[in-house]
Order: C-alpha cells, then structure tokens, then sequence
C-alpha cells in the first residue's frame, strides 16, 4: 500500500511539474497574446490590445475625436486624412477579424477612457452580419471578452477567464501554435502588422516584396477568393442578432450626438465572379447594401456603398489578397467617404441585443477562415 501511494505522488508530482512547465512556455511564449509574454511574434496579428494601448497614447496626447472601426478592411484607412479633411483628430481602432460586436465594445471602452469621439466611421463587410462565430482573439481578449460577455471586472470573472486561457492553452491546436511562434522568432521574421501611433497600418513585408517582384499577388487573390465565397455560403443569409446590434450600434451613436458613416468594404472583383455561380448566395450579396442602407437611414447616418471595386474607381491589382487593398485604393475610398459626411440629429437610443459568446475553439476555426 506504502509503495503503491508513493508511486502515485511521484506521478501527480511529475504531472504538476510539467503542466507548470508548460503554462510557463505557453506563457511566455503567448501566441495569442493572453498571457504574460511579449518576446515572441503572435502565432496571428493580434491587434485589440495593442490597438488599445495605442488609443489610451494617442488619447493622452490629445482628446480623439474620431474613430475608424470595423476590420482589418479598414486598417489601410489614414487617420491623417480624415483629420486634415475634418479638423477632428481621428484613431484607427480597426481590428483583425472585427466585427459589429467589437464595434460596440471599443465604442463603449473608449467612452470609459473619457474620450467623447464626434464622428466615427465605421466598415461593415457582408460577413459582419452573418452568424460568423467571433474571432478567438475577442473571445480571449481580457478586457474585450469581458465586455462581450457584460460581465464585471471581478476576481471570480478573471479567474474563470483565466481558467478557459489555461485549458486551452494545454490543446493540441495551441500546441502548434506556441510552435509557430517560436520559429517565427527563430527565423527573425517581422510581424504582418506594422502600426503607426493613429492607429493606421502599414503592410511592410508585402510591400517590400511587391516592390521586389516577389509577392505572389494572383495566387493570394485567387485562394482568398475562393475562401470568402465559400465561408459567405456556408454564414449566410443574415443574422437577425447582428442585424439589431448594427441598429443599436447607430442608435447609440446618435443619441451621444456622435456623427456615423457606415460604409460597405470592397471585395475583389474574383469574389462576385464566385458569388455570382450561386444564384441564392448572389441574390443574398445584392441585398446587402439595401439592407444596411435602412439601417444607417434610420439613425441619421450616412451610407457609403463601396461593396465593389467600380463604386470608387478601385484598381483589382492594388489588393493584398481578396479583401484587404493596398494604399492607393484606401485613398480613392477615403475620398468617397469624406465627400459623404454628414451630421445625424439627436435620438433615442434603441436597447442592444443579447449578447453571448461562442466556444472559443469554434471561433479559432472560423478565424482561420476568415484572416
């Protein structure tokens, strides 16, 4: 009996011995920036805490008077631009893998860092307003999980929070993810993501490899397309939820006297030639714009439909892939977007949705899909 209770000490020990060893790895090496960590590249572009890092800066500097939200569709957007054109001093809060959830959230998190934004534009993408699980990265983010789930910054909210981290954090899937950050370290690659203090983004190792000839441009295009038109087939049609967040999203923002643009973000051309095969999830896609038209006109907001690339003049070979362009078609959209400002009268306010979270290992496939 003595032997036999010796033996199974020796093996919890050892268990506990390793599973602290690797919570410290995984810690440290924090592939999805949930934990300590910050000496290795993200496993994929982690942007809400460093987005609100760069926000409370950009705050302290000055008092933020406009906001650019949505996705990463949005990121190319120059806060410059739009604060030369409007004498408001504007911050790039786009984030990877947005969505109307998080719109609400930095909306909310900005107004309890005491900034009183005046105008905010917001890009909403066909996606958006489907049952597209969240992105991991929402569900996991500390402050941004916390608020999706409308939950109290308490020490049994963290601990349970922290709880899920750690038993993800011993999966398979996150497993391999540690490992890809670790390599990305070991060969000196340089983070996708390059962010100017306003928020806005530079794509610095795809430029460099355009300007060198080496961006393989057409096979990005081609697969992300094909990914889309399968990921807006198996999302669609829309999303009764999200559809009512869009809605109280502006109607929270007209009654903080806040003036919205909603605007639709472009896909290639390569999409709506997929889209266009399927004559539901084309019929579907045309609707969108309508759709999102009624929302935006209900609340005073302007609507901007850049959905396609002949609404702004757009070139199909300044993408990245099959929806995230390149600097001169950010410019030609900007354009579009500051010649349709306008002001929304003061309104109440209608009640937000529901809100739950998904499982977050769901959510990181769909990510994946995604961006």
């Amino acid at each position: 009996m003595g032997l036999r209770k010796t033996v199974v000490k020796t093996i919890l020990a050892t268990l506990a011995v390793y599973g602290l060893a690797a919570i410290v790895v995984v810690g440290t090496v924090n592939p999805f920036g949930s934990f300590w960590g910050d000496g290795f590249p993200t496993a994929t572009p982690i942007t809400r805490v460093r987005k609100t890092k760069l926000f409370e800066a950009w705050q302290r500097t000055a008092p933020v008077e406009g906001l650019i939200l949505g996705a990463s569709k949005s990121m190319k957007l120059s806060p410059k631009r739009f604060s030369d054109a409007t004498g408001l001093r504007f911050f790039n809060y786009s984030l990877s893998a947005g969505s109307l959830e998080d719109v609400r959230i930095v909306l909310d998190l900005v107004k309890d860092r005491a900034a009183r934004p005046r105008a905010v534009v917001i890009g909403v993408d066909a996606q958006m307003l489907t049952r597209a699980a969240p992105s991991y990265e929402l569900l996991s983010d500390w402050e941004f999980a916390r608020r999706l789930e409308d939950r109290p910054a308490t020490l049994g909210w963290k601990i349970e929070h922290g709880a899920g981290l750690v038993r993800d954090a011993l999966t398979p899937w996150y497993a391999r993810a540690v490992g890809t950050s670790i390599a990305a370290k070991l060969e000196g690659k340089e983070p996708l993501h390059h962010f100017y203090a306003d928020g806005y983004l530079d794509y610095r190792t795809r430029d460099r490899a355009i300007a060198a000839g080496t961006y393989p441009r057409a096979r990005m295009i081609a697969t992300c397309a094909r990914e889309a038109v399968d990921s807006l087939r198996a999302q669609h049609p829309f999303d009764r939820a999200r559809i009512a967040l869009l809605d109280s999203i502006l109607a929270s923002a007209r009654a903080d006297g806040i003036q919205a643009t909603v605007w639709l973000t472009p896909y290639h051309p390569l999409v709506f030639e997929g889209i266009a095969r399927d004559a539901e999830l084309d019929a579907w896609m045309r609707s969108v714009p309508d759709t999102v038209r009624r929302i935006a006109a209900a609340h005073g907001a302007a609507f901007v439909n850049l959905q396609t690339i002949d609404t702004f003049d757009g070139d199909p070979t300044d993408f990245y892939d099959c929806a995230h362009f390149g600097n001169a078609n950010a410019e030609r959209i900007t354009q579009h977007l500051l010649r349709a400002r306008a002001v929304g009268a003061p309104a109440v306010a209608s009640s937000p949705p529901p809100r739950s979270s998904k499982g977050r290992r769901a959510a990181l496939a769909a990510e994946i899909r995604r961006e």
